[in-house]
């Protein structure tokens, strides 16, 4: 194993572009199993008359913000500050100012 500065950036070049498409791929396979999750949930709902005219309890919201709790306490580890400093990262995403 070699150090980064040992590294042409030819090189970096090439891990950058790998893990590009590696990231692209997981992002595709993560929406994938989002839909797949939300039409079993729809069809097991439906099969069990539980479905209601006014919501859907089954939708990609739900599943995103399950697996982005999820992410995020994987992430954090329950260390409050990498917990806050993410936070506070977010916000600009978010367009917030705090």
């Amino acid at each position: 194993m070699r150090d980064e500065q040992e590294l042409s950036e030819a090189e970096l070049g090439k891990i950058s572009e790998i893990l590009e498409l590696q990231q692209e791929q997981m992002l595709n396979d993560v929406n994938a199993i989002i839909h797949q999750r939300v039409s079993a949930a729809k069809a097991e709902l439906e099969s069990s008359d539980l479905t209601l005219s006014d919501i859907e309890p089954a939708n990609e919201e739900y599943f995103t913000a399950v697996l982005l709790s999820e992410l995020f306490s994987r992430l954090h580890s329950g260390d409050d500050d990498v917990a806050e400093t993410i936070l506070y990262n977010l916000r600009g995403q978010a367009g917030l100012i705090l």
